[in-house]
Protein backbone atom coordinates (compact mmCIF):
# COMPACT_ATOMS: atom_id res chain seq x y z
CA UNK A 1 0.00 0.00 0.00
CA UNK A 2 1.19 3.39 -1.10
CA UNK A 3 2.43 6.06 2.25
CA UNK A 4 0.16 8.52 1.17
CA UNK A 5 -3.13 8.06 -0.79
CA UNK A 6 -4.51 10.03 -3.66
CA UNK A 7 -7.41 10.73 -1.89
CA UNK A 8 -5.98 11.94 0.87
CA UNK A 9 -3.79 14.70 -0.87
CA UNK A 10 -6.95 17.44 -0.74
CA UNK A 11 -6.69 16.07 3.44
CA UNK A 12 -2.89 16.72 3.35
CA UNK A 13 -3.64 19.96 1.51
CA UNK A 14 -5.97 21.35 4.13
CA UNK A 15 -3.79 20.45 6.88
CA UNK A 16 -1.10 22.85 6.04
CA UNK A 17 -2.35 25.49 5.90
CA UNK A 18 -1.71 28.12 8.23
CA UNK A 19 -3.79 29.47 10.70
CA UNK A 20 -6.07 26.70 10.06
CA UNK A 21 -6.99 25.15 13.75
CA UNK A 22 -8.93 21.67 14.28
CA UNK A 23 -11.98 23.93 15.41
CA UNK A 24 -12.23 25.46 12.14
CA UNK A 25 -11.40 22.62 10.34
CA UNK A 26 -14.77 21.20 12.30
CA UNK A 27 -16.48 24.02 10.79
CA UNK A 28 -15.70 23.97 7.48
CA UNK A 29 -16.35 20.15 7.45
CA UNK A 30 -19.81 20.91 9.77
CA UNK A 31 -20.98 23.25 6.73
CA UNK A 32 -19.44 21.48 3.50
CA UNK A 33 -18.61 18.08 3.93
CA UNK A 34 -14.93 16.56 3.58
CA UNK A 35 -11.63 18.47 2.09
CA UNK A 36 -12.51 17.89 -1.66
CA UNK A 37 -15.70 20.05 -0.70
CA UNK A 38 -13.92 22.58 1.33
CA UNK A 39 -11.36 23.30 -1.18
CA UNK A 40 -14.30 23.61 -4.19
CA UNK A 41 -15.87 26.28 -2.08
CA UNK A 42 -15.87 30.10 -3.16
CA UNK A 43 -13.32 32.54 -0.79
CA UNK A 44 -16.88 34.31 0.26
CA UNK A 45 -18.66 30.83 1.05
CA UNK A 46 -15.53 29.93 3.20
CA UNK A 47 -15.00 33.50 4.47
CA UNK A 48 -18.62 33.42 5.55
CA UNK A 49 -17.13 30.72 8.39
CA UNK A 50 -13.34 31.19 8.90
CA UNK A 51 -12.68 34.92 7.67
CA UNK A 52 -11.43 36.31 5.07
CA UNK A 53 -7.44 36.10 5.85
CA UNK A 54 -8.06 32.29 6.42
CA UNK A 55 -10.29 31.65 3.38
CA UNK A 56 -8.00 32.97 0.97
CA UNK A 57 -4.96 31.19 2.81
CA UNK A 58 -7.44 28.04 2.16
CA UNK A 59 -7.09 28.72 -1.54
CA UNK A 60 -4.22 29.76 -2.10
CA UNK A 61 -3.31 26.51 -0.90
CA UNK A 62 -0.18 25.75 1.13
CA UNK A 63 3.55 26.22 0.06
CA UNK A 64 4.25 23.29 -2.67
CA UNK A 65 7.81 23.17 -1.17
CA UNK A 66 5.93 22.54 2.22
CA UNK A 67 3.73 20.02 0.46
CA UNK A 68 6.45 18.31 -1.34
CA UNK A 69 8.88 17.85 1.72
CA UNK A 70 5.68 15.90 3.89
CA UNK A 71 5.00 13.83 0.65
CA UNK A 72 8.77 13.42 0.29
CA UNK A 73 9.13 12.42 4.23
CA UNK A 74 6.32 9.40 3.89
CA UNK A 75 7.91 7.89 1.07
CA UNK A 76 11.46 7.10 3.26
CA UNK A 77 11.75 4.40 5.64
CA UNK A 78 8.65 2.96 7.42
CA UNK A 79 6.65 6.38 7.30
CA UNK A 80 3.02 7.26 6.55
CA UNK A 81 0.79 10.36 6.26
CA UNK A 82 -2.75 8.55 7.34
CA UNK A 83 -6.44 10.72 6.84
CA UNK A 84 -9.84 9.82 7.96
CA UNK A 85 -10.51 8.00 4.51
CA UNK A 86 -7.44 5.76 4.95
CA UNK A 87 -8.22 2.15 6.36
CA UNK A 88 -5.34 2.42 8.39
CA UNK A 89 -6.67 5.55 10.26
CA UNK A 90 -7.38 3.83 14.05
CA UNK A 91 -11.08 3.49 13.99
CA UNK A 92 -11.74 4.41 17.52
CA UNK A 93 -10.17 7.63 17.09
CA UNK A 94 -12.31 8.70 14.53
CA UNK A 95 -14.76 8.40 17.22
CA UNK A 96 -13.46 11.49 19.10
CA UNK A 97 -14.65 14.74 18.34
CA UNK A 98 -11.16 16.38 18.18
CA UNK A 99 -9.65 13.56 15.80
CA UNK A 100 -6.95 14.57 13.75
CA UNK A 101 -7.38 15.28 10.11
CA UNK A 102 -3.60 14.06 9.51
CA UNK A 103 -1.55 11.34 11.54
CA UNK A 104 1.99 11.58 10.47
CA UNK A 105 2.92 8.32 11.56
CA UNK A 106 6.89 7.01 11.92
CA UNK A 107 7.07 2.92 12.63
CA UNK A 108 4.70 0.00 12.69
CA UNK A 109 1.47 1.59 11.43
CA UNK A 110 -0.22 -1.53 12.32
CA UNK A 111 0.09 -0.77 15.89
CA UNK A 112 -2.53 1.89 15.35
CA UNK A 113 -5.49 -1.47 15.09
CA UNK A 114 -3.59 -3.94 18.10
CA UNK A 115 -5.30 -3.00 21.68
CA UNK A 116 -3.54 -0.29 23.54
CA UNK A 117 -3.30 1.41 27.08
CA UNK A 118 -1.92 4.66 27.45
CA UNK A 119 0.49 5.29 30.25
CA UNK A 120 1.42 9.09 31.04
CA UNK A 121 2.07 11.26 33.99
CA UNK A 122 4.95 13.85 35.59
CA UNK A 123 8.25 14.75 33.62
CA UNK A 124 9.52 15.18 37.26
CA UNK A 125 8.25 11.54 38.06
CA UNK A 126 9.39 10.25 42.20
CA UNK A 127 11.19 7.37 42.14
CA UNK A 128 8.06 5.05 42.90
CA UNK A 129 6.35 6.81 40.27
CA UNK A 130 8.71 5.55 37.48
CA UNK A 131 8.96 2.34 39.10
CA UNK A 132 4.87 1.97 38.88
CA UNK A 133 5.02 2.84 35.39
CA UNK A 134 8.01 0.25 34.60
CA UNK A 135 5.38 -2.22 36.33
CA UNK A 136 2.37 -1.35 34.36
CA UNK A 137 4.12 -1.26 30.84
CA UNK A 138 6.18 -4.28 31.67
CA UNK A 139 2.84 -6.07 32.60
CA UNK A 140 0.50 -5.04 30.13
CA UNK A 141 3.00 -4.83 27.30
CA UNK A 142 3.64 -8.82 28.10
CA UNK A 143 -0.33 -9.33 27.17
CA UNK A 144 0.29 -8.55 23.48
CA UNK A 145 -1.15 -4.83 24.11
CA UNK A 146 0.44 -1.93 22.74
CA UNK A 147 2.33 0.93 25.11
CA UNK A 148 1.04 4.51 24.39
CA UNK A 149 2.57 8.08 25.39
CA UNK A 150 3.98 10.84 24.81
CA UNK A 151 7.92 9.85 24.99
CA UNK A 152 7.86 12.72 27.23
CA UNK A 153 11.22 12.31 30.55
CA UNK A 154 9.46 10.80 33.18
CA UNK A 155 7.10 8.01 33.74
CA UNK A 156 6.44 8.49 29.90
CA UNK A 157 9.70 7.39 28.92
CA UNK A 158 9.82 4.63 31.30
CA UNK A 159 6.41 2.81 30.70
CA UNK A 160 8.34 2.77 26.76
CA UNK A 161 11.38 1.77 27.86
CA UNK A 162 9.79 -1.17 30.07
CA UNK A 163 7.42 -2.00 27.12
CA UNK A 164 10.60 -2.54 24.82
CA UNK A 165 12.74 -4.53 27.45
CA UNK A 166 9.08 -6.96 27.24
CA UNK A 167 10.26 -7.44 23.61
CA UNK A 168 6.57 -5.66 23.45
CA UNK A 169 5.29 -2.36 21.13
CA UNK A 170 5.08 1.24 21.67
CA UNK A 171 3.42 3.79 20.13
CA UNK A 172 4.56 7.95 20.77
CA UNK A 173 1.94 10.37 20.43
Amino acid sequence: MPHVQISSLPWLRLSLVTGLTGAAWRRLASRFGGPQAILGQSASALGSIVGENLANAILQGPDPTTLQRALDWAQSGLRAILTPDDPRYPQLLLESAAAPPVLYVEGRVELLQRPALAIVGSRNASPQGVRNAQAFASAIAGSDVTIVSGLALGIDTAAHAAAIEQSGSTIAV
